[in-house]
């Protein structure tokens, strides 16, 4: 003899919420441990970006980054000349003095420059000026 069971509807739907309680219970309880490794991550990271910036100010008071930093915004800013530029002007210059009136006895000769990318300098004492600031009448 079998019997047959027969369950009513109530009972069907008390276990279909008992089975939807149960797995809302685990996403609950997974969503939570998941929250809290979430925060333990963030607040490791922010326990390493404390330290990072900490090292950042202790790098900021150096003297030597400072200077580095204001070589780099001179770099930005500084506009560069070519080579070939530079050659030509130097070139220019020196044929301007060699052009000077040689017939005074204070005459300027090129062994008296000094010579560098930025700028030209005389060694020792001019006593004419006009040698020194001479410029092409058609200047």
């Amino acid at each position: 003899m079998s019997v047959s069971r027969f369950h009513s509807r109530r009972k069907v739907y008390f276990q279909v919420l008992l089975v939807v309680l149960g797995l809302s219970l685990v996403a609950f309880g997974y969503l939570k441990v998941d929250m809290f490794l979430m925060n333990q991550k963030i607040a490791d990271k922010r326990v390493v970006l404390e330290d990072q910036t900490k090292q950042l100010e202790s790098y900021k008071l150096l003297t030597g980054y400072n200077k580095l930093q204001a070589v780099k915004i001179l770099e930005e800013k500084q506009i560069t000349i070519p080579w070939s530029d530079h050659i030509t002007k130097v070139i220019k210059m020196l044929e301007d003095l060699k052009q000077v009136d040689t017939s005074t006895t204070d005459t300027i000769i090129l062994s008296d420059f000094n010579v560098s990318m930025d700028k030209i300098t005389l060694k020792g004492q001019v006593s004419n000026l006009l040698l020194l600031y001479y410029s092409s009448a058609s200047k």
